[in-house]
């Protein structure tokens, strides 16, 4: 028998949802402006089904929860920040655990 984690996995899954809302017009309602806080959930696992002989591991059966915020100070420019919280089936994965800071520019 393999080691656990060994296998490359023949079914892998996954699924995610995001809500979000611009809340500076309630604020601001002529501002070209944005402020758009958002929660994110995702499900996946990418060791389903490895194939006889190795062993699966659980690690890799994931949820992920985002939080974060977006300002926009023009339409095509954004400010971000978000925290991202990692559990899985093998145990908690606090070392994968991040803060993002970016900036987008679209032109």
């Amino acid at each position: 028998m393999a080691a656990k984690g060994e296998g490359i996995s023949e079914v892998q899954w996954g699924w995610y949802g995001e809500i979000a809302y611009d809340i500076l017009p309630a604020f601001k309602p002529a501002t070209r402006m944005g402020l758009v806080p958002f929660v994110r959930y995702e499900r996946f696992n990418t060791q389903e089904d490895v194939p006889a002989g190795f062993l699966a591991d659980e690690t890799k059966d994931r949820t992920v929860v985002t939080a974060g915020i977006n300002f926009l100070p023009h339409p095509n420019v954004v400010f971000k920040i978000d925290y991202r919280q990692f559990d899985s089936k093998g145990g908690d994965l606090p070392e994968l655990n991040d803060l993002n800071i970016g900036v987008g520019f679209a032109f």
